[in-house]
C-alpha cells in the first residue's frame, strides 16, 4: 500500500501571516521603554571604544589619534612603576570593598525596616524622598557640608574641643576610611534600599501570614523568607559592582579628601591619575590606566559570574 503523500500545509494569506514573538505588542511597548538606555549605552559606553588605542600612543593633538607615534605598552609604565603604585591599587581596592560591604547591610537594613512600616503606614513618601534626596546632592555641596561637620569651625570639631579633645579630622588619614564609608552611605543608601525595597513588595504578602499562624517570629520571617527573596538580586549588585572595584567614585575622593595630608589613605587611581595628567597633559597615560582598569573589571566579573553559577545556576549574570 501506498503511503500518501503528506497533505501540504494551507496556505498564509496575507495579512495573517503570524508575527515573531518578539514583535509582539507587550513586548514592543517593553522595547520602547528600554530603548533610551540602549541608545545611551552605545553613544557613551561602545561608540567611545575606538579611543583604547589612545593608550598605546604617543599622543600628539596636532596629529590626532591615528597619525600619533605607536609607543605599545609605554604608557602604562607610568602607572606600574611609579613607587606609589602598590598603595594606590591598596587603597582603591580597600575603599570599594568598604563601600560594597558597608553599602549593601545598610541598604538591605533601610528595606527591611521600610517593609514594616508599609505594613503599618499607607503612605510610605516622606521615608522614602528622605532616604532618597541624598542621591542628588553632588560631591562638591557634600564636601562644604562635611567641612561644616568636621571642619576647623565644625559643629563635631568645636563640641569634641568644649570637651577637651583636641582633634583635627583632616589631619589624620586613618579616621578617613571611617569617614568615607559613612559619606557613601548617606549618599547611596537611600537609592540601592529602594530597589530592595521593591523586590520585598513583590512577594507574596500571604507567606508572611502563613509563618506568623505557624509561629514564626518577625527575625525567622527575615531570615528564612525575606533575606532568601533578596538574594537573587543581592549577588546581581554584587557581581555589578565587583567589576567596578578598581573604579573609584573621582568626584567623592577629589572633592572630599583631597588634602595632601590626607593622601595616604585616600588616594586612589582615578585622582592619582588625574592629577598627574593635570601637571604633564598627557591623554594616552590616562587612556592607559583606564584600559588596564576596565580589563581587570572584566575578568573580575566573569570570575565572579562563574562562581556564583557554580553555588546556584540561576545567580549567573549570563
Amino acid at each position: 500500500m501506498v503511503a500518501k503523500a503528506a497533505k501540504a500545509p494551507k496556505a498564509i494569506e496575507k495579512g495573517e501571516r503570524k508575527r515573531p514573538k518578539w514583535m509582539s505588542k507587550d513586548n514592543l511597548q517593553l522595547m520602547s521603554l528600554v530603548l533610551p538606555a540602549v541608545i545611551k549605552v552605545f553613544l557613551f559606553s561602545y561608540l567611545p571604544m575606538w579611543g583604547v588605542i589612545l593608550a598605546f600612543e604617543d599622543f600628539d593633538f596636532s596629529l590626532g589619534p591615528f597619525k600619533s607615534k605607536f609607543v605599545g605598552f609605554k604608557n602604562f609604565e607610568f602607572f606600574f612603576k611609579s613607587n606609589d603604585a602598590a598603595r594606590i591599587l591598596s587603597n582603591t581596592m580597600l575603599m570599594n570593598f568598604l563601600f560594597i560591604v558597608t553599602g549593601m547591610v545598610v541598604s538591605i537594613a533601610l528595606a527591611l525596616l521600610m517593609y514594616q512600616v508599609t505594613s503599618a503606614r499607607k503612605s510610605m513618601k516622606f521615608y522614602q524622598t528622605v532616604m532618597f534626596f541624598p542621591f542628588f546632592i553632588s560631591w562638591v555641596v557634600a564636601a562644604r557640608l562635611l567641612e561644616a561637620l568636621i571642619g576647623a569651625n565644625g559643629m563635631i570639631t568645636s563640641t569634641l574641643s568644649r570637651m577637651g579633645i583636641q582633634y583635627s579630622f583632616y589631619n589624620n588619614a586613618e579616621i578617613w576610611r571611617i569617614i568615607l564609608p559613612i559619606c557613601h552611605i548617606w549618599k547611596s543608601a537611600g537609592y540601592s534600599c529602594i530597589i530592595y525595597y521593591g523586590v520585598l513588595v513583590g512577594t507574596d504578602a500571604t507567606l508572611y501570614d502563613a509563618a506568623k499562624i505557624d509561629g514564626a517570629s518577625g527575625f525567622q520571617i527575615m531570615t528564612r523568607l525575606q533575606i532568601p527573596f533578596l538574594t537573587p538580586m543581592i549577588v546581581l549588585n554584587t557581581l555589578s559592582a565587583v567589576s567596578g572595584i578598581l573604579r573609584a567614585d573621582f568626584g567623592m575622593f577629589y572633592f572630599l579628601a583631597n588634602s595632601p595630608l590626607l593622601l595616604k589613605t585616600t588616594d586612589v587611581i582615578d585622582t592619582y591619575v588625574f592629577r598627574a595628567i593635570q601637571g604633564m597633559g598627557n591623554l594616552s597615560m590616562g587612556a592607559a590606566v583606564g584600559l588596564f582598569q576596565s580589563a581587570v573589571g572584566f575578568v573580575l566579573i566573569v570570575v565572579a559570574n562563574k562562581l556564583s553559577r557554580l553555588y546556584d545556576p540561576n545567580y549567573g549574570l549570563y
